[in-house]
């Protein structure tokens, strides 16, 4: 009996979603499974993307994995899809996600520890679930700190103040937030505004 997984892809703003859907399906298919890949970037119509889904042989699937909880909507309009386990990977916080995910079947996994801890106080259940990568995308050749030549800088730079200055702008009361030294997450200034 094959073992099969149905991963779907999409359009990220950065690079590294693209290289974690890489890895995941390299480490799948290192243990022995099948992965049929669905891109979702360049998909016209919801019929185009069933039709391609019509040609995977479901019966073999064992889970589907998303990123950001996309195609979860899929699993109501492919009752084939509905028995397999879809497990879905939240990069980003879930209040930017909730309308694609809140009320289906996904189960949750999160990269961040407050991630599961927002979506516990809503009363969805998730489990942390970090970053990872194959050992054999590690090097060999391992560098000490010390003998490091150059500086790694993996975000964009924003100025806090300009940002700041146009939230005060608009929203007072939530930058108001924002200076409280108790907060430490977005759930903590939803809690400050009666929104948990």
């Amino acid at each position: 009996m094959s073992k099969n997984v149905l991963l779907f892809s999409g359009s990220f703003q950065y690079g590294v979603v693209d290289d974690f859907i890489n890895g995941i399906k390299r480490a799948f298919e290192l243990i022995g499974y099948r992965v049929y890949e669905v891109s979702l970037k360049d998909k016209s119509s919801d019929d185009e993307l069933l039709s391609q889904l019509s040609l995977i042989d479901t019966t073999q699937l064992k889970l589907v994995l998303s990123v950001n909880a996309l195609a979860v909507e899929l699993t109501n309009k492919l009752p084939q899809l509905a028995p397999i386990p879809f497990y879905t990977y939240l990069v980003d916080h879930p209040i930017h996600l909730l309308p694609r995910f809140y009320g289906t079947k996904a189960k949750l996994l999160c990269v961040d520890k407050e991630h599961v801890t927002f979506l516990s106080q809503l009363g969805i259940q998730a489990q942390f679930w970090p970053h990872a990568v194959c050992d054999t995308e590690l090097s060999a050749e391992y560098v000490p700190f010390s003998q490091k030549k150059g500086i790694l800088f993996p975000a964009s730079f924003t100025d806090e103040s300009a940002h700041f200055a146009e939230i005060n702008k608009v929203a007072p009361n939530i930058a108001a937030k924002l200076t409280d030294a108790n907060v430490r997450s977005i759930s903590d200034v939803l809690r400050m505004l009666g929104f948990m």
